[in-house]
């Protein structure tokens, strides 16, 4: 083409003639030129399409190059690690927290400083009202003048050094602000939090409510503002830790005498744990809570229902099928569920411990069996012809969601004798259900959430890889959560047992045919490794709680199991011995298990941890049991229904929480599979009975 416009300006030149001609014959050349450099550079782009083609033939491009695949979910977790460490929160907490500083009469510099010292107290909690998220804000000091002028004036942040705010949607936060006061009311002042602002703040939808900080320890004894202990499962990890460590020390007697001068007898917790009297003491103050409630008046949900002190029984049973649908799915298990794929080899392992020799399997057929029969009853009920026989259990005020979590202690003395006064949080769920819901929520959440299983060494790698446990945080955050430490010994824990690994695979040495304090020596220097120590003397609280739940043989772990699959069938089926009338001495006979299988060996001690947690649970039992109400009628035949239900609601719910080890799920799971058959057995006999079986509560004058 260029070519032929040079030889069109030449034919052009040669028609006008004079100084047009030069012109013309300029043009020429210039095309001439344009001619040459669009061969040439044409040719250039030729051969190097030549030379790629010839590259992708032989295969030598580099994204041609082999590499070798990602572990799963390796660039998800770094990602994530990232998110972390900036802690991002929702976009409505910048704006809520400065209208809730200037409320509190804080200066907008301490305002702006105080968004970034907030801490997270717990994962937030995303349910059908949306995304609730509960802060620790820490007032930063400002200066002289300002800290005067707010004393002065009387500023709320001159006396909280820090708060908790709650943030949700502005429906949820206003309805619970509401509930909260009805529980003032019932139980008095001091039984819940104090509320620094008497009306939440609002902003886009969105709302905060503001309340003091309640911790039983002062600031100064912890590093970690965020994580005082203030909760009744802080209290009660404290006292299990307090036992897992006095089993270490047993078991190093028997150690080597060169090594019983390097191993840390001196190591404990910066916080002294529970005695025996502040255990009872709060088991006393929450029956008396529980009592309070029970007895408060209740209302008639509907017009439908004639007698407000009782509930009908379909709707408590027919509830159950969505937490076994959601927790408990066949086809794709949760990633943080023991039933998952990469941790279902090892559940199965370890089942029968917990079990007395029941299979995994048996276990699920029977929850198959129970949802069918729900789906059943369920879809007859749709249709208006019901199935399921009519029964009714008394009706009282609950909290909903009662667990060692949401009761809080603040100390109210200063001497070496703690007075702990017990406060309850978390009161969005307060509705009228079964007596005992509360009752068995808190049981079972001080049996699972306390009561701590010893964790094996050999199985942290695989628990917390970013392909199996880690689920939707990172592992080092999670094994934080579990192992109550802080994150960057979590992290530092991780990659020395890696590194342990590789270089035990490197050098061909066997683990499992180790000698038992060489796999004691590989524990206390990944314990050094995690806490940063330069010998085993300067160690801290972390170190405690590595001590107190790590274990290095299998042996450890199955004598703890048997115990606890022993506290947890107990649990199952314990009755209230003022619950049934007419029975001899008022106690109803309880079956017991097999004494050959529930004695130990002679010679063999117990694992005190676990019998810390069977001694705190028999503890706020009988005292809930004294303080409740009587019960008369059906109660024997309907009271799967008042106590096993329950339980199997909060054990469900447990199943997928991330800051309960594996192996305390594997627990959790052999609990579900013994309330299960329970109800089962309830359910078949349920249709024998020819008129509605019915459970009240005995007046007080009857009492």
């Amino acid at each position: 083409l260029a070519q032929a416009n040079v030889a069109a300006v030449v034919r052009r030149a040669s028609q006008v003639g004079g100084p047009s001609a030069q012109v013309f014959l300029a043009m020429a050349a210039i095309a001439s030129c344009e001619a040459s450099d669009y061969a040439r550079v044409t040719m250039a782009k030729l051969q190097g399409d030549y030379d790629h083609r010839l590259l992708v033939a032989n295969k030598t491009c580099p994204w041609q190059r082999f590499k070798a695949p990602e572990p799963r979910g390796e660039s998800s977790v770094e990602r994530l690690e990232v998110d972390v460490a900036t802690r991002p929160l929702h976009a409505s907490a910048t704006p809520l927290l400065e209208q809730v500083l200037s409320r509190l009469g804080s200066s907008r510099a301490a305002a702006e400083a105080a968004v970034a010292q907030t801490d997270r107290l717990g994962n937030p909690r995303v349910d059908s009202f949306g995304q609730t998220d509960v802060l620790l804000v820490r007032c930063p000091p400002g200066s002289e003048e300002e800290r005067q002028r707010e004393s002065d004036g009387g500023s709320a942040c001159s006396h909280e050094a820090s708060f908790v705010l709650k943030l949700g949607g502005k429906d949820r936060i206003f309805a619970e602000v509401d509930k909260l006061h009805w529980a003032a009311s019932v139980l008095g002042a001091s039984r819940v939090p104090r509320l620094l602002l008497a009306a939440p703040e609002a902003w886009l939808g969105q709302a905060a409510m503001v309340s003091e900080r309640i911790t039983f320890v002062p600031d100064s004894d912890r590093r970690s503002a965020a994580r005082l202990p203030s909760s009744l499962a802080d209290l009660l990890l404290l006292g299990c830790g307090r036992f897992a460590l006095e089993d270490v020390r047993a078991s190093w007697a028997a150690a080597p005498v060169e090594l019983q001068a390097a191993l840390p007898f001196a190591v404990n917790f910066d916080v002294p744990p529970p005695s025996a009297t502040d255990v009872r003491w709060v088991a006393r103050q929450v029956a008396e809570i529980l009592a309070t409630l029970a007895r408060h008046p209740v209302q008639p949900n509907s017009h439908e229902q004639p007698d407000p002190a009782l509930i009908e029984g379909k709707a408590i049973i027919l509830n159950l099928l969505q937490p076994l649908r959601r927790h408990l799915p066949q086809a794709q298990p949760a990633r943080a569920s023991p039933l998952h794929a990469t941790m279902r080899q090892r559940t199965e392992e370890w089942y029968p411990a917990f079990a007395d020799g029941a299979s995994l399997s048996d276990m699920l057929g029977m929850v198959r069996r129970l949802k069918d029969r729900l789906e059943d009853w369920r879809s007859a009920d749709n249709r208006g012809c019901s199935q399921m026989p009519k029964f009714f259990v008394p009706a009282a005020w609950t909290h909903g969601r009662m667990s060692a979590h949401h009761l809080l202690l603040r100390s109210s003395s200063e001497g070496s004798d703690r007075n702990l006064d017990l406060c309850v949080i978390g009161w969005s769920s307060l509705s009228q259900a079964p007596l005992y819901t509360d009752l068995a929520g808190l049981l079972t959440s001080v049996a699972f959430e306390t009561t701590r299983l010893p964790v094996m060494l050999d199985g942290i790698a695989s628990s917390y890889a970013s392909s199996t446990m880690a689920g939707d945080a990172v592992p080092a955050l999670r094994c934080a959560r579990q192992l109550c430490i802080e994150e960057a010994s979590a992290e530092r824990l991780l990659k020395a047992l890696a590194v342990a690994a590789e270089e035990a695979v490197v050098a061909g040495a066997d683990v499992e045919r180790q000698d038992r304090w060489c796999r004691e020596e590989a524990l206390l220097s990944a314990v050094r490794s995690a806490t940063g120590a330069e010998t085993l003397q300067d160690v801290g609280q972390d170190a405690a709680w590595l001590l107190a739940w790590l274990r290095t043989t299998d042996e450890a772990g199955r004598r703890a199991a048997v115990e606890a699959g022993h506290a947890s069938r107990a649990l199952v089926d314990w009755r209230p011995y003022r619950g049934i009338r007419g029975t001899v001495g008022g106690r109803p006979a309880v079956p017991r298990p097999d004494p050959s299988a529930a004695r130990r060996q002679r010679g063999e001690a117990p694992v005190r941890a676990v019998q810390f947690g069977c001694q705190t649970i028999r503890e706020f039992r009988d005292a809930a049991c004294a303080a409740l109400p009587a019960l008369q009628g059906d109660v024997e035949a309907l009271w799967p229904a008042m106590w096993s239900v329950p339980c199997l609601s909060r054990a469900l719910e447990l199943l997928d929480d991330d800051t309960l080890p594996w192996l305390q799920k594997v627990w959790l799971l052999s609990f579900v599979g013994q309330l299960v058959e329970r109800i089962l057995e309830f359910l078949d006999q349920l249709p024998l009975a020819k008129d509605p079986l019915c459970v009240r509560i005995v007046a007080a004058a009857a009492t």
